[in-house]
């Protein structure tokens, strides 16, 4: 799954030496960039090798930050001008962009004897997202999602089919030993960021395989007072939420329980980073989600590590395996859901609107990319369903809902069930039942001109005849 791609604005610069400056994919709120490339042409836009240029870098944001590379955590500079050299006999540099502001800012790069070049990176919520199908470090060329990588001797980590939940490969994390005398036990992938305290909201799918013995961390998230979120499997496969806060250390046992070979959707959120009104929350598919209140004064997102970061004791034997991998500022959904009436005539064309639900943030949430949702019945697509119908419905990337129509039949419940492999199913359901008119409509009718003719003839026999005896008994 790849980024999108970030707008590039050339230099308007004709039959003269120049520089751009290209950002090619958007970044995440607070973490490091995809490096962003500076180059030098000439007259004719063909490359130019030159001797060492000196090149300023600045952006309009207040709180950018720069550096070489995007794995560093530390030493990033803060705002102001950043200086990197086109080396001698080079047409290049390159150097990695942050920051905490979302939106689009423009990056201006200039050197002594050339025009400005400006370009715009953009910064958005999405903090990390892979599903591991291509490239892993930001290195790599083409360049994957992950500024880092950690591996230690016995514990390696490959992506492979052997651990795809959906597509052609997963985070596959082997760990042969599990003599709790080691110092190894960590293998993962990380990124580092800049103190970020908006919500953090994470989703994987997580199967555990081959487990011997022992508990390992599987995902954990880092800031200046140490790791605050850290969900962790022991032995037994329960599955638990812990972390530091300002009052200290605490554990908390959710009813999850991580059976080998069988896939989990884990859904992880810590809120009130800064404050002492945190919250730490997790939920997997299947059971009851888990939430608890925790004290984060001084606490925000530093660093987050993927895989096998930590166990204690170190006896854990076996693989952990992780795909479709999402991590965001903003809510992540994962339930398909759809608004239907309670109620509904038999026949009738009725609205449904489909959208994907965060179960932690308690909230409708928007579609990472295009998602098709397989739906049965098959649905319509105008409001009279006069169109052929259709089994599939596609939530646009960016979008909260698809609008669609459902033809009923007969009385009864209509059920509207929904599926996609990357998130848990929904289902929702319609009565088809005919209205009675209401008493008072009924009441009225009696009384108009619409009501049975041999009704009325007997009302007026029967007033004729009260009236005859009335005169009979004055008489």
């Amino acid at each position: 799954m790849r980024r999108a791609l970030a707008l590039l604005l050339l230099p308007a610069i004709a039959f003269a030496d120049h520089l751009t400056v290209t950002a090619d994919r958007t970044t995440g709120q607070g973490v490091a960039s995809h490096f962003v490339v500076v180059e030098r042409f000439d007259d004719a836009g063909v490359p130019l090798a030159g001797p060492t240029l000196p090149v300023r870098v600045s952006s309009s944001s207040a709180s950018a930050e720069f550096h070489s590379a995007p794995w560093f955590a530390s030493g990033w500079q803060d705002g102001g001008v950043y200086t990197l050299f086109i080396g001698t006999g080079a047409t290049q540099a390159r150097f990695s962009y942050r920051d905490r502001q979302q939106g689009a800012h423009v990056l201006t790069a200039s050197a002594t004897g050339l025009s400005p070049a400006v370009g715009t990176i953009t910064v958005d919520s999405t903090l990390v997202a892979d599903g591991f199908e291509g490239s892993v470090l930001m290195g790599d060329d083409p360049p994957g999602e992950w500024p880092w990588i950690q591996i230690t001797p016995g514990n390696p980590l490959v992506f492979a089919r052997e651990a795809a939940h959906a597509g052609d490969a997963g985070l596959r994390q082997i760990d042969g030993e599990s003599d709790p005398t080691m110092t190894g036990g960590s293998a993962y992938v990380g990124f580092f960021g800049s103190d970020v305290t908006a919500p953090i909201h994470f989703r994987g799918w997580l199967r555990r395989r081959s487990t011997v013995a022992g508990p390992t961390h599987v995902l954990t998230l880092h800031g200046p007072a140490g790791p605050f979120l850290a969900l962790e499997v022991d032995s037994s496969g329960l599955l638990g939420v812990s972390g530091n806060s300002s009052a200290g250390y605490s554990y908390d046992a959710s009813t999850a329980i991580i059976e080998d070979d069988r896939w989990y959707l884990v859904n992880a959120r810590v809120a009130g980073l800064g404050t002492d009104a945190g919250t730490r929350a997790v939920f997997v598919s299947g059971f009851e989600p888990l939430e608890v209140p925790v004290e984060l004064s001084g606490f925000a997102l530093r660093s987050a590590f993927l895989g096998n970061t930590w166990g204690a004791p170190k006896t854990f034997s076996g693989e952990i395996h992780w795909d479709d991998v999402r991590m965001s500022t903003e809510p992540l959904g994962d339930t398909l859901r759809a608004d239907l009436p309670p109620t509904a005539p038999p026949g009738a064309c009725i609205p449904a609107t489909l959208h994907l639900y965060s179960t932690l943030a308690r909230v409708d949430a928007t579609a990472p990319y295009d998602v098709d949702v397989r739906v049965e019945p098959p649905v319509h697509r105008v409001a009279d369903c006069s169109d052929a119908p259709v089994s599939t419905v596609r939530l646009a990337k960016q979008q909260t809902s698809a609008s669609v129509w459902l033809l009923g039949a007969d009385a009864g419940t209509l059920r509207l069930s929904m599926s996609n492999p990357d998130f848990l199913p929904g289902e929702a359901s319609v009565v088809l039942r005919a209205e009675p008119l209401p008493r008072r409509e009924l009441a009225a009718g009696c009384a108009c001109s619409s009501a049975p003719a041999g009704f009325v003839i007997v009302l007026l026999a029967l007033r004729r005849r009260r009236t005859g005896a009335a005169h009979a008994a004055l008489g």
